[in-house]
């Protein structure tokens, strides 16, 4: 969705301008989805992974909470439309987010989310959770290493040719983008306080 939005802005011209914010509660509905079903199938299948209980359930414990602590570091540092896709909607960062969980991880939302999994499925001691975890992690590889960041790159990749385009600081055609220097565009009309 977030392609089809960079190239066509179908959201943005039918929505407005905070098309981001409905795409982002769109895509947390998804998630929340997705998740109570995936919980589910792990908790029919509780206690079939042959496991001290006391040990699975501190071990699932501790990844679900250092997950979802990745999946709020990220949120605060990227803010809602950095972490959902807010490039595609126009919202670009001015440089490359080097802070925070990304110091640690290229993609902490996603090793986030995959530790809650794993997490979730080793304290209900599931062997259908573990191949479910298995299966969220591969996704996510596969997302963001095929789909995500060749994306990410090309936006970013455009907005420099953009702005190699325009003489320092001059608006462009649509008056959004300004050029900062450092071989990326600065949306000031869409930046996040």
């Amino acid at each position: 969705m977030a392609q089809i939005e960079y190239t066509t802005h179908i959201m943005t011209r039918a929505i407005g301008r905070n098309a981001v914010y409905y795409y982002s509660a769109l895509i947390f509905t998804l998630s929340l989805i997705r998740d109570y079903y995936v919980l589910r199938c792990m908790e029919r299948d509780a206690a079939s992974l042959k496991v001290d209980p006391d040990t699975a359930f501190s071990i699932g414990y501790a990844l679900i909470l250092v997950g979802l602590f990745l999946n709020f570091w990220v949120l605060q540092v990227l803010g809602v439309r950095g972490m959902y896709n807010g490039d595609s909607f126009g919202f670009l960062f001015d440089a490359p987010i080097t802070n925070g969980p990304f110091q640690f991880f290229s993609d902490p939302q996603y090793v986030g989310a995959s530790m809650a999994f794993l997490g979730y499925a080793i304290k209900v001691r599931s062997t259908v959770g573990l191949g479910l975890a298995l299966v969220a992690m591969s996704t996510y590889f596969i997302s963001v290493n095929f789909i995500e960041n060749p994306h990410m790159h090309r936006i970013y990749s455009n907005a420099a040719k953009n702005q190699n385009g325009l003489s320092n600081g001059k608006s462009s055609a649509n008056g959004a983008t300004v050029a900062n220097g450092n071989g990326i565009c600065e949306n000031k009309s869409h930046k996040e306080e």
